[in-house]
């Protein structure tokens, strides 16, 4: 249900949106690779 809404968003995203999350998600990613 999450991904679905998630993909929903994510079709609705400008540019700047988009390259946010993409900011976020490696922020969240090199986050989680460091604390594992």
């Amino acid at each position: 249900m999450f991904i679905q809404k998630f993909n929903v968003n994510f079709k609705s995203l400008n540019t700047l949106e988009l390259q946010n999350v993409k900011f976020i998600g490696l922020f969240c990613y090199n986050i989680n690779k460091s604390s594992s």
